[in-house]
Formats: structure tokens, C-alpha cells, sequence
């Protein structure tokens, strides 16, 4: 029965699809059921990892019942009841005039993306949840959307956002096959849903929901001394391209011109290749900007381009080159690492309250305060958001009074600081995140994770 499914799915919906035989990648309906070795790495449809992305290839799908259309207004029975009755009684389904009449009500049948017809027209629900690669981790505030005609034959479109636990529900979608968009940050991804009238179709399930493939953005990390941001996109799921210096940065004469890391960030056509740039802390950015000026403007002209920056604590220096306005670092802002008067000046190796005082953020984490540790230090400090920034997180920290020399020797202050901030320099443009924050220093680990996830999914 599943295989009799697959067939007509490729049939009638391919077109939606795309091409399917000779595509370079199993990343279409159309090319996860034609029974064909699309990518060349040996497996056929839904035994590609690559299809697992659409509806056709879950387990035992539609086989409890769903009926799908096969565009002659006929429903292709999965094996349950015919689900194009409400109560799961059997209709016509011969293609006879009684299947094409209009509904009780006067209306005509809703027509899917491939030009077939549930008979008769009616609404059904969708339950679904939005989740990374990793089928792990459930992405809160993304906006799910569905573009489609009503039984009147009238062009709608129904949009809802997901919950912190990633859910979504559509509680009135017209039947036949629908495509769900699903959109945050970056983000994208679509998928096939056949509806039925008076049924709830879920794709919540732990192994039916639908959630981002791993290539869905281009993602580029630079290595850096102390943090470890990939280890972030690893636990989401992503593919990502990993700039990797540390033997430039430690050898006696380093040839910057000629790291990778630099000749991407100095390329515009290199990074217009990447979506996200992330940037691990670490020391060799202030190099960079003073002797490579136009990496900063690059940056700019990506970041309004709808490129997204993450920057992690002593990577500032990029930020604040590429959007002076951003954010206001504490101290002259404009001087780099170790400098006696710039903003690194919080003493590590300290742990600090943080609160959350973003409140989709702290909905999310499930609590508005957490214990934060800092490392060795010192470390960026901020004083606040600049106009337009988002101040996602502050935090009771210890900071050096005056020089930074005076960490070691010197008065401390407590103030209640800034620690994660974003901002969008365009309504168009792409976003900047900025933490203080280092990865797999925690002692409230998982909370930190979905902080780092959340600010993630805002890039």
C-alpha cells in the first residue's frame, strides 16, 4: 500500500516539487519518490537521509487513515477509514457525479497545489512541531504558514507562530495536499501535508515531526582560544564551514594575508556565500581590523545584505568596527584587545546572577534567572544597547574599577551589566548577537544551551 502511495504521490504532486530524475540532490518531493539514486550516494528515496524532511517518508504514513486525492477527485486510501469522511465512513470514490458535487453547503471542492480535489470540500486541523536537525531541540516563535484556497474557491493564507515547546496548531486548514512554510531568522523550510476533512492530521509525533534539514542556511564558525560556539550548531544539528588558525595565531610571524579565515572575511564574494558568520572569542581580531580595515566594511555590507553576526566576547572588536551604534562597550570602544582603557575589563573566573529580561527568551529557557560562570578573564563589558538593540540578558557581575591593570590589584564594582544583545542594523538587514557568555562553562548547562539556541534562531 505504501509503495501504490509513493507512486501516485510522485504522480500527482511532483509537480510541486520541482524536477525529480537527473537533480543533483535528494531535496525534492518529486526526488524522494521516484525511485531513483538522485545524489549518487547509493540509497533510493526515503532510505536518503536527505528525504527525511517530507511527510511521504515517515513510518506508517498515511497508512492510519489519511486519505490523500490523486487529482481526479478519487481519495487513495492509506489502509484506515476513508478519511474524507468525518466520521470515517465510506464515501464515494469512483469518480462519479455524486464524488464532484458540490458540498451540502454550496461550496466547491478546495483544489490542492497540483490542480486535484477533495470530494467533497471540508476543513480539517494540523498539528505540527518546529525543531533543529537534531530532532532535539524545538524552536520557539518561528512562523508557520500555509498558502491555499477555501472552499469557495477563494486564495487565503493562514499563518501561526510555534510555542516554546515548538508547537504549532492550525485549527481550520481546507483538505487535499498542503505545503507548510516554516520561517525564523534566516531559517526556512518547507513540507507536504495531506489534510482531511474533520481530522486532525499531527506531525508532532517524536518520529513525524518535520524539522530544518542541516544544510538549510550556510553557516560559517571561526576557531577562537576561549569559547566554543560550534559545539552550539553541532548540538542543533547544522552543517556549518569551519575556519580553523591556531597554528597561524601562535607561529613568530604569522602571514594573515594568506589564512583562510581573513581572505573569507576580506572577500565579498567569498562570504555572501555564508548566511550565518559566527565568531568564536579570540584574541587575533584586533589584529585583523587594524591591518585588514576593509574586513570591517565588509562585514557591514554582508550584515545589510541580510547576512547575520555572531560575535562571542573578546569578537566585539567586529561588531563594533562594522556598527559603532550598536552597542556601547564600557570604556573608549573603539580599542581592541588588552587595551588599559577599553571594555575588557570584567575579572573571570567568577560566577554571576543573570537575568532574562526578554521574556520570550525566559519563557523559553523556563525561568527569567540563571548562574552564569566566567572563565579567565578579563572579560567584555557593556554598558548598554544602543538605539534600536535588544538587551536580551543582564547580569550582577564584578568589574574592574578604572584601568585594566586594576583587576588584579584594584577596586572591584558590582554592576548590573548587559550580557546578550542583538540588533538589527536595517529593517531588511540581517541580525548582530552578542554575548558575554562562554559555551560548556555552565553549571546550569542545558539552560545555557537554550539561551544559545534561542539567540541562534533570532540570527
Amino acid at each position: 500500500m505504501r509503495l501504490m502511495w509513493f507512486a501516485l504521490f510522485a504522480g500527482v504532486f511532483g509537480a510541486c516539487g520541482g524536477s525529480s530524475a537527473g537533480s543533483a540532490a535528494e531535496d525534492t518531493l518529486a526526488a524522494c519518490t521516484d525511485g531513483v539514486d538522485n545524489d549518487g550516494d547509493g540509497l533510493k528515496d526515503c532510505d536518503d537521509d536527505d528525504c527525511s524532511v517530507f511527510v511521504a517518508c515517515l513510518p506508517g504514513y498515511p497508512e492510519d487513515g489519511v486519505t490523500l486525492s490523486d487529482g481526479n477527485g478519487r481519495g487513495v486510501d492509506g489502509g484506515g477509514a476513508d478519511a474524507s469522511e468525518p466520521d470515517g465512513a465510506s464515501g464515494p470514490q469512483d469518480g462519479s457525479e455524486e464524488d464532484a458535487a458540490e458540498s451540502p453547503d454550496g461550496t466547491v471542492p478546495a483544489t490542492d497545489a497540483a490542480g486535484g480535489a477533495c470530494q467533497p470540500c471540508g476543513y480539517g486541523s494540523l498539528k505540527g512541531r518546529v525543531c533543529a536537525p537534531s530532532q532535539q531541540v524545538y524552536i520557539a516563535g518561528a512562523s508557520v504558514t500555509i498558502e491555499t484556497t477555501d472552499c469557495a474557491g477563494k486564495p487565503i493564507t493562514l499563518t501561526v507562530k510555534s510555542n516554546f515547546d515548538g508547537v504549532y496548531l492550525f485549527e481550520s486548514v481546507p483538505c487535499g495536499m498542503q505545503t507548510i512554510r516554516i520561517e525564523k531568522g534566516s531559517f526556512e523550510h518547507s513540507f507536504e501535508v495531506p489534510i482531511s476533512p474533520g481530522k486532525l492530521t499531527d506531525v508532532s509525533g517524536a518520529d513525524m515531526k518535520m524539522c530544518f534539514a542541516a544544510s538549510a542556511v550556510s553557516i560559517a564558525v571561526l576557531w577562537g582560544q576561549w569559547d566554543e560556539m560550534n559545539d552550539i550548531v553541532v548540538r542543533l544539528g547544522f552543517d556549518y564551514d569551519w575556519f580553523y588558525y591556531e597554528d597561524d595565531l601562535y607561529a613568530e610571524d604569522p602571514d594573515w594575508e594568506n589564512v583562510d579565515a581573513v581572505k573569507m572575511l576580506r572577500d565579498p564574494t567569498w562570504l555572501a556565500q555564508y548566511n550565518i558568520l559566527i565568531l568564536n572569542c579570540g584574541s587575533a581580531y584586533q589584529k585583523w581590523v587594524v591591518e585588514f580595515p576593509d574586513i570591517a566594511a565588509n562585514l557591514q555590507d554582508w550584515v545589510l545584505d541580510g547576512g547575520s553576526l555572531y560575535a562571542s566576547d573578546l569578537a566585539w572588536i567586529l561588531e563594533e568596527k562594522a556598527f559603532p551604534e550598536g552597542i556601547d562597550f564600557y570604556g573608549i570602544d573603539d580599542k581592541g584587545y588588552m587595551a588599559t582603557d577599553g571594555p575588557q575589563v570584567i575579572d573571570g573566573n567568577q560566577d554571576f546572577d543573570a537575568f532574562l529580561i526578554d521574556a520570550d527568551l525566559a519563557a523559553y529557557v523556563g525561568g527569567g534567572q540563571i548562574k552564569v560562570h566566567y572563565g579567565p578573564g578579563p572579560l567584555i563589558s557593556v554598558s548598554a544597547g544602543g538605539q534600536g538593540t535588544t538587551v536580551h540578558a543582564k547580569a550582577l557581575i564584578q568589574q574592574c574599577q578604572g584601568l585594566f591593570d586594576s583587576c588584579t590589584s584594584g577596586v572591584k564594582l558590582n554592576e548590573q551589566q548587559p550580557v546578550i544583545l542583538s540588533f538589527q542594523p536595517a529593517p531588511t538587514s540581517g541580525r548582530v548577537v552578542f554575548s558575554g557568555f562562554h559555551v560548556d562553562e555552565q553549571g546550569e548547562q542545558e539552560k545555557y544551551d537554550k539561551i544559545l539556541y534561542y539567540m541562534m534562531f533570532l540570527l
